[in-house]
């Protein structure tokens, strides 16, 4: 991570300011500013003070807010590529295992469609490596930000040192008054005159030499902002992949999301953290149709599956928007928590039934992996109703080989009309 990459970018992106200069106003490329020189004094206390004014009153609130967005961006366009290849990958598999069932072969559109899920597997499988670099770039900037303050803190630190070490050369401000030289009349040759000035020269060349030795050096207020971010951004390169991404939220909720999008139907265990990045550093990414790397349970990151039930523990309905929290695994109905923490002056036990974590609003968020998986349901329930609703089972007698008498059951397809009054006729014969 580059240091100060984030700002600087802001900074070349905003540009110039063209509101306070006229139209046709033209900059003069002569005019360029002289060579950089180190500053001669320290900064005084008007300056410093100045400093920590922005260090104090300066917001991040629209980075935060363009990197929460990014990554959610990010979340979600794993999320719908990978659901989209499952979904392709599922429909070739079935396919697969009827023409299987029914012994018979592979027709041309069943090959194209072969061809179709593969590339459409590595197009996804591309994108997904993609995004989780451009997930990685965004930790990296978040860091950057969240370490922004205490770099300005070591700014500051680092000038009042300078003030604090700082000593003017001696005599540097003094105008040494000289003499009046002997004239000739005075019965002194030129000689002497010529040996003055020379013994001056020397003087002169000796006072720039020494110059340096006598006064302590000082370091430009930039120059050491770039020094701070540079050291900041070597410990954070430091630490290996893992230390850097595993342990992040966002990282973490990305890793979820992926292992979701790919195992919809399954009860596959999200791998390990540990297991997240090879020994190279380079991340291992899971692709459909393709079994996750072992590794151990990780109660932190299964925080969906210890769901049961996608019932709100508060409202005792399906919940519409799940709200999990960062304190413990319990996940409610947004409006359900939300009323009940309202109305207990913001600040509540957990009402999952043995948990005594206090909570709050600020602890909760959108659990969209848990929203995708009710979703999912639901769309599975409604599809097996509209399956079921237009069949209806004919049932009939039928003499096997050894003489006994078996029921045997087709379905056919019935008019929704006539389902209704056929249930109609069933509700009454119940209750007589």
């Amino acid at each position: 991570m580059a240091p100060g990459r984030l700002l600087q970018n802001s900074r070349q992106r905003a540009g110039p300011s063209s509101s306070s200069a006229p139209r046709n106003h033209r900059v003069d490329s002569s005019n360029e500013l002289p060579p950089y020189e180190p500053p001669s004094q320290p900064l005084n206390d008007a300056a410093r003070r100045a400093l920590a004014q922005i260090s104090n009153n300066r917001s991040t609130r629209k980075f935060d807010d363009h990197l929460k967005k990014s990554t959610e961006l990010i979340r979600d366009a794993v999320g719908a590529t990978n659901d989209r290849a499952w979904e392709n990958h599922a429909t070739l598999q079935q396919r697969v295992e009827k023409l299987a069932q029914a012994g018979k072969d592979k027709t041309e559109a069943d090959l194209e469609l072969e061809n179709y899920v593969a590339k459409l597997g590595e197009d996804v499988s591309a994108t997904t490596g993609q995004l989780e670099a451009g997930l990685r770039d965004v930790i990296d900037y978040r860091v950057e930000l969240e370490d922004e303050p205490a770099v300005l803190d070591m700014v500051r630190g680092e000038l009042e040192s300078q003030a604090q070490n700082w000593r003017p050369r001696e005599g540097a401000n003094m105008s040494k008054k000289k003499e009046p030289r002997p004239s000739a009349a005075d019965g002194l040759g030129d000689a002497m005159n010529d040996d003055e000035d020379a013994g001056e020269e020397e003087n002169e060349e000796d006072s720039e030499m020494r110059e340096p030795e006598d006064r302590t050096a000082l370091t430009g207020v930039n120059d050491v902002l770039q020094k701070v971010r540079q050291s900041k951004a070597e410990d954070w390169t430091r630490l290996d992949m893992g230390q850097r991404y595993a342990k992040h939220n966002d990282y973490i909720m990305f890793k979820r999301t992926l292992h979701d999008a790919q195992h919809p139907t399954d009860d596959a265990t999200l791998p390990h953290a540990s297991a997240w990045f090879g020994p190279d550093g380079r991340p291992v990414l899971s692709k459909i149709g393709e079994t996750d790397a072992p590794g151990e349970d990780d109660d932190e990151l299964q925080i969906a599956g210890e769901v049961r039930t996608f019932r709100c523990p508060l409202s005792l309905q399906v919940m519409e928007e799940p709200y999990s929290n960062n304190k413990c695994k319990h996940t409610f109905d947004k409006k359900a928590i939300v009323d009940f923490i309202t109305t207990n002056n913001g600040v509540v036990q957990c009402p999952e039934t043995g948990c005594t974590q206090q909570l709050s609003i600020q602890d909760f968020f959108l659990d969209k992996i848990l929203l995708r998986k009710i979703k999912r349901q639901q769309q599975a329930d409604a599809q097996k109703d509209k399956d079921d609703f237009g069949m209806e089972q004919d049932e009939e007698e039928q003499v096997d080989e050894d003489g006994d008498t078996v029921i045997t059951g087709t379905q056919r397809k019935i008019k929704p009309e006539r389902r209704r009054n056929r249930q109609v006729v069933d509700d009454i014969e119940d209750d007589e």
